[in-house]
């Protein structure tokens, strides 16, 4: 599943939540069937982490392989409030936040509690919760600062620069910082997914400059990873890909290799690889 998710842009979502769903039924955590059945179980989670928290009984303190099972469910339950928040399902994804609460509470501090609570932050900006979003962000970022794991810090610095953006707390410069910094240790698809947002902030800006700028860091992206197969077929397809590419050759008084990307079948051809160089 880590690879599948790694080589799809992070807007192609449908393949990974099926993914995620079909591991929590291996796991005998299967969601419910019911939008009534899925909130009683979150409901518990929340209920049974809160008073694990509370009375200190059980909090951390699984070891072997029930931890290692535990864990498991939480990056689960981590990926599914991604990917169904990134679907435009917002209260699907708050469920698999909540449904996170008590296997996160068992395990204690670290990358777990990270993950969960920039699902909370997720949600409290949907729901205009603003300053609760960022308690839950520092609070994210403490349990980060507690992991032996860099790139828990990574994946909370790359969530955080999503969320500053849009909800519009920021013009991108967050996710530009954290692209620079960090997009070594990222996802391609994620990296892919940034670059292509800060393009299209470059061109409702007109500045064409930097839009060309960042088409030519995703070019060398795509020549690092190399051409041929599935998986990089559907990395360079659909309009998440080609749409920005096409509105900067449009910029660059191209329409005609505009008109013929959009029209392309084959994102693979030999003129999709030099989109972009202007």
């Amino acid at each position: 599943m880590g690879s599948r998710c790694a080589w799809c842009t992070a807007w192609q979502t449908v393949g990974a939540s099926e993914a995620v769903e079909q591991a929590l039924r291996e796991l005998g955590h299967a969601s419910a069937r019911t939008r009534v059945g899925s909130l009683i179980a979150a409901v518990t989670s929340l209920v049974m982490g809160g008073l694990v928290r509370a009375t200190g009984i059980g909090h951390g303190t699984v070891r072997g392989r029930k931890r290692e099972l535990l864990e498991l469910r939480a990056q689960l339950y981590a990926h599914a409030c991604w990917t169904y928040g990134r679907q435009l399902r917002p209260l699907r994804a708050v469920l698999f936040t909540l449904r996170s609460n008590y296997p996160v509470a068992r395990l204690g501090p670290g990358s777990e509690e990270a993950m969960m609570r920039m699902g909370f932050a997720h949600a409290d900006m949907a729901l205009g919760l603003t300053r609760l979003a960022r308690r839950n962000t520092a609070h994210a970022w403490e349990s980060a600062n507690r992991s032996d794991d860099p790139m828990v810090s990574v994946n909370v610095a790359w969530i955080d620069s999503f969320l500053q953006h849009n909800y519009g707390l920021d013009q991108g410069e967050t996710m530009r910082r954290v692209l620079d910094e960090h997009g070594a240790y990222l996802e391609v698809g994620l990296q892919s997914d940034m670059i292509f947002i800060l393009l299209w902030d470059a061109l409702q800006r007109g500045a064409v400059a930097d839009a060309q700028r960042l088409a030519d860091r995703r070019r060398i992206l795509t020549a690092v990873i190399g051409h041929g197969g599935e998986m990089i077929a559907r990395f360079e397809s659909g309009t998440s890909t080609r749409g920005p590419l096409a509105a900067l050759l449009a910029w660059q008084d191209r329409p005609d290799e505009a008109a013929a990307l959009l029209a392309n079948p084959n994102p693979n051809s030999p003129r999709a690889g030099k989109i972009g160089c202007g």
